[in-house]
Order: C-alpha cells, then structure tokens, then sequence
C-alpha cells in the first residue's frame, strides 16, 4: 500500500439526531473515524449541523470534528467547503447523507478534488433532490453502499455507473460483543430491568421511529406472550414514536420494556435470546451485526440488506413482510426449541467474523488509494 495517504475531507449533514440519541451512522462515525487517523490519514472531519453530544467520544480518541452550524437548506454552505477544502489542502472528499453529498460533490467538483458518496439507507428522496443527485452523478470518482441491496438503489435513485459503485459492509469492533459475561453479572443486569433470571428476552435496538416500526415487535409480542408467557421484548433506544407506542404496548398488553437510551448495548444483548427487527427499510443494520457477533439469532423482514447480513435458517430467520403472524412465529418457534437457538447462536458468531472492523477499514483505505491513482 502507498506510504502518501491522501488528506480526507469527511463530511455528513450532522454526527447524530435531536438530543443525545446515538444511531448507526453515528455509531459508524465513532468507530471509524478514529481508526483513520491513527492509520496515518491526514482527517478533516466536518458536519453541516449543530454539535452533537457524541463529538465528546470522537474528541476523547483524538478527531476534533468541525460544526458548521447551518441551517438545512443554507445550500451557501457550498461556498465555505471549497474554502476549507482549499485551506487544509484536501486531496479527496468522503461525503455521506443527503445534503452532505450534495454540497460534498458541487465542493469537491469546483475545487477540483476526487469525491466519494457513502450512502447508508434507502430512504426516498424529495423528486428535486432525487434530480440533482442524478445530475452529479459523473461527479462521483465513487459510490461506496453498505450492501449490495444499496447499491442498486444507487444505480436507480443516483444514476452512478455500476463500475463506480463498491459494496462496503459496514464493520464493528467484535470484541466488546464476543466477551464472556459470567450469570452473576447476567442476573445482575436483568434484576436492574425487573426481569426474573430466567426471562426469555427478545431485544430490538434503535430509534424509534415510523421506519423502525417497533409497533410490530409489540403486536407480536401478545401472541409471544400466550405461547412463552415469561418472555419478555426489551425495545432499546429513543424516539419520536416512543409515546404512541408505550400507549400501544399498555392497550395490548404486550410484555414491552422500553429501556429508553443505553450505551451498555454488549451487555443488554448477553442477557438476550433473540433479536427482532421490524424495519420497512434496512439498508444493512449494524444492530442485527451486533448481535451476531453476541450470538444472538435475528428474526426479521427479508427487506433490502438484511439478507446479506443474516443467513435464513442458520444465524436467524428471515420472514416475508408481506405475510402477517410470521415474526411471531419465527420468535415462538426458536424460543420453545433450545437445541435449535444454540446452533444458531454459534452460527451468528461465525458469520460476524465477516463485519469486524479492521475488514472494513482495510478495504476502505484500498479504495482511497484506488481513487487517487486514476488518472
């Protein structure tokens, strides 16, 4: 590998959502950023919004991201990236979410340095964004997608050429998930949720939100509950939906705990048997990678990446969403047969090895140097 690392301009519309709630892309940004510096890459990092409380967990390993404190649609932002990319002598924009792209692309093209999209969801774009997107698209040298799946919706919605397209799984540090908690430790944990040492628990990470549609994980549970009426649904995380839902949960009388935000995820996810996603839209899940490398089989929709991360029938199950009642029977049939939930645990630690971290940052430093070196 080259010994000149090129200098790095990443650039994102913010590091998390309202409040301190931290999600994927955030949890990405924290892992990766840092492992960029400390292999040898010049890093400017910079976000179009507000501080977030997280930029204090960047700041502890040694990254000082930049705030730029714009509103939404100040598209004026353009101006002040190509200044910053000509002062700290940018050689590559790394540009990710919707506006970052956008202003990360028209800065990168003017100032006359090599840009790279990463594009982490699948989420539908407003029709006028959806064009210009598509009008830069040979302003992109490439388009990393966190699955395969992504990548087709970059070749749909952003019109990149196939041969500009790379599929980069995102990675995690497997080791906090792997470690070995003793029962004591276990036991501890659940008595703090009000769960008895032998709760079957089912656990779902993430923002709460229309996307996520934890209101499906609730409404499985009441059919969970009748057939395994100790198991229990942890929903872990924050968001705009929480309200309605914990209504939900009270209506139905499913057996929710709404932990609200934690960052002892390693540890919630030794104290589970399964995890359920109910996603509309996935465009990979570092939540279902967590828990592989934990052990623990996922249940979810066969929706955009999930296949990629999830081997039906080995390290989870995979259910049509197009057919009513088949989470819960997936999660009643795997909590009833124990044999079955085991080898699938040991499957799921098997296929994490694919997502560690260092895979991930490997190859993201091949395809910098990969981009620098066409003509």
């Amino acid at each position: 590998m080259p010994e000149n690392r090129p200098n790095i301009l990443f650039l994102s519309d913010h590091l998390g959502h309202g409040g301190s709630r931290i999600h994927g892309a955030t949890s990405y940004f924290i892992s990766v950023l840092p492992r960029l510096r400390r292999a040898g890459f010049p890093l400017t990092v910079c976000f179009l919004r507000n501080r977030h409380p997280a930029a204090a967990l960047l700041e502890r390993q040694g990254v000082e991201p930049l705030f730029l404190n714009r509103a939404r649609w100040d598209l004026s932002v353009t101006v002040s990236l190509i200044r910053l990319i000509r002062k700290r002598g940018i050689d590559l924009v790394h540009c990710a979410g919707m506006k970052g792209i956008l202003t990360g692309r028209a800065a990168a093209r003017v100032a006359g340095r090599r840009c790279v999209i990463h594009l982490h969801d699948m989420l539908p774009q407003p029709a006028p964004i959806r064009i210009l997107q598509r009008w830069m698209a040979s302003w992109t040298d490439r388009a990393l997608v966190i699955s395969d799946a992504v990548g087709e919706f970059a070749r749909e919605h952003f019109a990149i050429p196939p041969g500009r397209i790379v599929t980069l799984y995102n990675g995690i540090d497997l080791r906090p998930y792997s470690a070995e908690r003793t029962e004591a430790e276990k036991n501890s944990l659940k008595s703090s949720l009000g769960l008895p040492p032998q709760t079957p628990v089912i656990i779902t990470v993430g923002r709460i939100d229309s996307v996520k549609r934890q209101s499906q994980a609730i409404l499985a549970m009441k059919a969970v509950a009748a057939a395994v009426p100790q198991a229990r649904l942890l929903i872990v995380g924050d968001g705009p939906k929480k309200e309605e839902w914990s209504r939900l949960a009270e209506e139905t009388g499913s057996p929710v705990i709404f932990t609200g935000q934690r960052e002892d995820i390693p540890e919630l996810l030794a104290i589970s048997d399964l995890m359920v996603i109910t996603s509309s839209s996935e465009g990979l899940s570092l939540a279902a990678i967590e828990a592989l490398a934990a052990g623990v089989p996922v249940v979810c929709p066969r929706i955009g990446g999930l296949p990629e991360v999830v081997e039906d029938n080995r390290s989870g199950i995979l259910t049509d969403p197009g057919r009513p009642g088949e989470i819960e029977k997936a999660l009643i049939r795997l909590l009833l047969d124990s044999s079955r939930r085991r080898a699938f645990s040991r499957a799921a630690r098997e296929r994490a090895r694919a997502f560690d971290i260092r895979t991930h940052i490997d190859k993201l430093e091949r395809i910098y140097f990969s981009v620098m070196a066409e003509p």
